[in-house]
């Protein structure tokens, strides 16, 4: 995170725990500019920033993302600090691959106390890949801040908006949404929009600042997210994020929303690649008003209570608590 950054260690009301924010001591490349395999210069960065937070000596080092778990599970092998525990959170890997990867991972990711996921279903499938116990992963649902000072959408409304790159099925949103005059907006990555149709009803964006994302998300008058069939979890951020919003979400029943999302209560689910079920679920709320905005209220409810940074911050003692027995 950037020097001075928050996350949900402020939300942590324990007085017995003292939380040190190690900042990334050089910038990481935008998500929207790199590819699919992380670069050397982001590995240094990792490592920079795990080397340097080591120096304290700290009693419990808490990592978000696996290459940061990965970094710093090395470092404490070498340096032998077998007292110092590791929490990986937000270990999500978005695939699980095979060959040397997989070895290497083994080896060193033994050194992790606790993996933090937020998708029940991906326990065993990280558990196996890994060989270790399913005793070392706990679910804690993903979590969003407030999200405040927005300007206005520059899209007219009224749109709905689908949008992200992993794991993400526009295929079938295409086929589910084309010739409805549903205006639709997608933002992803530019090799993603780029190889979507051209038509009337869709506008393609892409290399937009996440408060622009957001000023979009925040009027669009359904969010849709469509996962593609997966063994680990994606399209948490952008779910999360409206629900906080209060904006009425369609996503794909899968490994990643079935913790979330409670079915026509606070969003709504269709099945892997149905693009007709999904245009039937964007057709209901896109003309049911009442239907949309209830939807859209409890989801918001719902993820203000399970999934703000406060509730985090107190799911983090709770992991805290475990491996330290």
């Amino acid at each position: 995170m950037a020097a001075g950054g928050r996350w949900i260690d402020d939300f942590c009301s324990r007085s017995d725990l003292e939380f040190e924010k190690a900042p990334y001591l050089s910038k990481l490349d935008s998500w929207h500019e790199r590819g699919a395999t992380t670069p050397l210069s982001e590995w240094l960065a990792h490592f920079k920033t795990a080397h340097h937070a080591l120096k304290s000596r700290p009693d419990c080092i808490v990592t978000v993302f696996p290459q940061p778990a990965l970094i710093a599970s090395i470092l404490l092998l070498l340096m032998n600090r077998s007292t110092t525990r590791l929490i990986a959170w937000s270990f999500n890997l978005g695939s699980l691959p095979h060959g040397w990867k997989r070895h290497l991972a083994r080896r060193i990711l033994r050194r992790v106390d606790r993996f933090v996921v937020h998708a029940r279903g991906e326990i065993a499938g990280y558990a196996q890949w890994l060989g270790v116990g399913e005793d070392k992963f706990c679910f804690i649902p993903f979590q969003k801040g407030n999200i405040e000072r927005l300007n206005a959408s520059p899209i007219s409304k009224p749109y709905i908006v689908s949008m992200g790159s992993a794991n993400r099925d526009y295929k079938t949103l295409v086929d589910a949404v084309i010739g409805t005059g549903i205006k639709t907006v997608i933002i992803s990555k530019k090799d993603v929009v780029n190889s979507l149709p051209e038509h009337r009803d869709l506008i393609k964006l892409h290399s937009l600042t996440m408060d622009e994302c957001y000023s979009i998300l925040r009027d669009a008058k359904i969010n849709v997210v469509p996962i593609a069939d997966t063994q680990t979890a994606a399209g948490q951020v952008t779910f999360v994020t409206a629900m906080r919003m209060g904006v009425a979400t369609v996503a794909t029943r899968c490994i990643g929303t079935v913790d979330y999302i409670v079915d026509w209560e606070t969003g709504v689910l269709v099945p892997t690649g149905d693009s007709k079920a999904l245009n039937r679920a964007i057709d209901t709320l896109w003309r049911d008003e009442a239907l949309r905005v209830q939807i859209g209220s409890a989801g918001r409810d719902y993820a203000d209570k399970h999934f703000s940074d406060e509730a985090a911050g107190q799911y983090l003692s709770q992991v805290i608590n475990e491996v330290f027995g």
